[in-house]
């Protein structure tokens, strides 16, 4: 169809633990409507969720996840951000999140993609400027 993706992600501790993926689209060539790209984007993570995930590679990324968070956490800055929230909101600064990342499985990434490519999960259109 011609489009270009790029992807950005983030890692919320306030006001809720979440992440939070940015998707935009472009045209690459095409005429493409938003709506269009939109109906495209949940193909492919219609299409992802039958993707057979390999226990190692799921294993890999989450050795990584855990290694990225006991790497934030030896940065005093993370610390501080945790100790702030605790007074902001009355959050606890242990969160837990060696454990979730554990907790991941196929099946709750497969659950996701589904989700994803068939309901209104993929919440705005935001359009801009044609250049």
């Amino acid at each position: 169809k011609g489009i270009r993706v790029e992807s950005v992600y983030e890692c919320r501790r306030f006001p809720q633990e979440s992440v939070v993926i940015g998707l935009t689209l472009s045209e690459s060539g095409a005429d493409f409507s938003q709506e269009a790209a939109l109906a495209v984007m949940k193909n492919v993570f219609a299409d992802m969720s039958a993707v057979q995930i390999d226990d190692d590679v799921l294993a890999s990324y989450k050795s990584l996840l855990e290694r990225r968070v006991v790497t934030q956490k030896s940065f005093p800055e993370y610390w501080i951000g945790a100790i702030n929230l605790r007074y902001i909101d009355g959050k606890d600064f242990t969160t837990g999140a060696e454990d979730k990342i554990k907790a991941v499985t196929a099946n709750n990434i497969k659950k996701l993609l589904t989700t994803l490519g068939s309901s209104s999960r993929i919440e705005y259109v935001i359009t801009g400027n044609k250049k």
